[in-house]
């Protein structure tokens, strides 16, 4: 009922905030109604939380973003110039266990 009543309030806020021609509240309910019963019938939490799980597995061993590339290059780079873990973290702006793993993965 909580959901509903959310729904309901979320369309009659949208609606008058948004068209010059607000719905009424009757339309607004109907329209909650129909989106919570879709949801209650059609969503899955577990399978949701599933493919959230994978698709933040598949980016984390990507290693992040792109530009995180360069930062590991120059990691390895100041690591062979004898700079320590600390100091590298510092000048990357990056935490030093990322550091760590950075500089003992293998290229």
């Amino acid at each position: 009922m909580y959901y509903l009543n959310h729904l309901h309030d979320h369309a009659q806020q949208y609606t008058h905030n948004e068209h010059p021609s607000p719905l009424d509240v009757r339309e607004c309910h109907h329209i909650a109604k129909s989106v919570a019963r879709w949801t209650w019938n059609h969503f899955d939490i577990e399978a949701s939380d599933q493919r959230f799980s994978e698709l933040q597995s598949r980016r984390g061993k990507q290693g992040g973003r792109p530009a995180m590339e360069d930062k590991q290059a120059s990691a390895r780079l100041m690591r062979a110039q004898g700079m320590g873990v600390r100091a590298i973290a510092r000048e990357l702006d990056v935490n030093p266990s990322t550091v760590s793993r950075w500089v003992l993965q293998k290229p």
